[in-house]
């Protein structure tokens, strides 16, 4: 039985709106990733309408195997019904180019799939994971949401990243402290081209700082590959620091394609640095 009785007023207003706003949409696909938002909107579908709600994920080079896995692995532990579907942005030289428009044609080229989904095993309506604080900012993703019919009910109902962390918790959702976690072309300096080898660096390099013990991190990617810029969660650069680590990290990026090794003092920032 699902407890609400700790959640603050407003909050279970929203909950239960959000609740009967699935009941409406009943005959639904998530465009599901493993992520805080998808998970816990998912989980919530299956929960309201088992028979007719399925989450549809996407098999993509910007997508690490670790976060594919993940997704794979908390989808069979809840019993959420899941679809992998291959999408191909790679092939739109729109997202390739990497301006600050990539993930308006990323998510394009994901909705146009799932729309192809759900028109060919009959269901009705596609949702996203997009929350009240994804619309602050430039947000081309949303754009493509809107243009496509995609349904964003968490951002409807006007759920936050740290109240969806609660209902997430509530419902017994691993995710509910996993750290945010964007696709793997955004480590790229606008500008560069984005290609699967590029994408296959990156995510050997972020694998080498999780088996080292890091949790909240990004390697992005500059110079054409030669720079390897690390940003840690500010409670971690200490460790980072620490000089047989820091050698560690240098020799087993280097290995991975990198020349040199920075570690940024500002820290992890949601919002790679503009660099000229």
């Amino acid at each position: 039985m699902i407890a609400e009785e700790n959640l603050s007023a407003n909050l279970l207003k929203k909950w239960k709106k959000l609740k009967n706003r699935l009941k409406e949409h009943s005959s639904l696909v998530v465009a599901y990733s493993g992520g805080v938002d998808s998970s816990f909107l998912l989980k919530t579908a299956v929960l309201l309408n088992p028979e007719t709600s399925i989450g549809v994920i996407a098999q993509s080079p910007s997508l690490s195997k670790k976060e594919f896995d993940f997704a794979i692995d908390l989808a069979k532990k809840h019993a959420l019904p899941i679809e992998i579907i291959t999408t191909t942005e790679l092939e739109d030289k729109n997202y390739t180019n990497n301006d600050l428009n990539r993930c308006f044609y990323c998510k394009s080229d994901l909705f146009s799939h799932l729309l192809k989904f759900a028109a060919k095993n009959q269901y009705e309506y596609i949702a996203d994971g997009t929350n009240f604080d994804d619309i602050k900012g430039h947000r081309p993703g949303h754009k493509a949401a809107q243009e496509k019919n995609i349904l964003s009910p968490l951002l409807e109902c006007e759920l936050t990243k740290t109240e969806i962390r609660e209902l997430s918790k509530m419902l017994n959702l691993e995710t509910h402290d996993k750290p945010a976690m964007a696709c793997l072309a955004s480590r790229v300096t606008s500008g560069t081209e984005i290609t699967e080898s590029i994408l296959k660096i990156i995510e050997s390099a972020e694998d080498v700082l999780y088996k080292l013990g890091f949790r909240r991190f990004r390697v992005r990617y500059h110079e054409n590959g030669s720079l390897a810029r690390i940003e840690f969660n500010m409670n971690e650069i200490e460790k980072a620091l620490s000089p047989q680590m820091r050698q560690n990290i240098h020799d087993k990026l280097v290995n991975t394609g990198f020349q040199y090794v920075t570690i940024d003092i500002l820290g992890y920032q949601t919002q790679p640095k503009k660099y000229s």
